[in-house]
């Protein structure tokens, strides 16, 4: 499942990303172009926006549309969840920030990209290639495993 994200929903992209969806957010993009670009990729689109879903192009043509309803992260993740049918498994194989897929590294090939602590300690680094942002599971991940662990399983 692909989703597209409007400007209200970076944090809803990000959680939906770390279970490995691919998902799409653009801050700075009209409303126009966001439509476009989720008929053009065959993303599902999500949006806080009632009047973008009023939009002639939206009722004529076959996008799938979630109009997200609350401000809140946990809600917006159930509403998605139960109106998609869809289960959410931590997997961290995609980047949170940019949305590429992650490569692993070799270790020996990151000494100085990381903390040396951090060196030290793990085993398993993931890159990505687009952004250069370089992961390992720390703290940070049992973190958000508590938290779909508490409201998702």
């Amino acid at each position: 499942m692909r989703f597209i994200c409007d400007f209200m929903l970076g944090s809803l992209s990000k959680y939906l990303r770390m279970c490995n969806f691919d998902t799409v957010f653009i801050k700075n993009i009209g409303d126009n172009d966001l439509i476009e670009e989720a008929l053009q990729t065959n993303r599902i689109l999500l949006t806080r926006d009632k009047k973008l879903t009023e939009r002639r192009i939206i009722k004529e043509n076959s996008i799938k549309l979630v109009l997200i309803k609350s401000d809140y992260l946990y809600e917006q993740l159930q509403q998605v969840k139960d109106t998609l049918k869809i289960n959410f498994n931590l997997d961290l194989q995609r980047c949170i920030k940019c949305n590429t897929v992650l490569n692993q590294l070799k270790k020996e090939n990151i000494m100085k990209a990381v903390p040396h602590y951090i060196y030290q300690t793990h085993n398993i680094f993931l890159e990505c290639s687009n952004c250069k942002k370089i992961y390992w599971k720390g703290s940070h991940v049992d973190q958000m495993k508590d938290f779909f662990n508490k409201y998702f399983s």
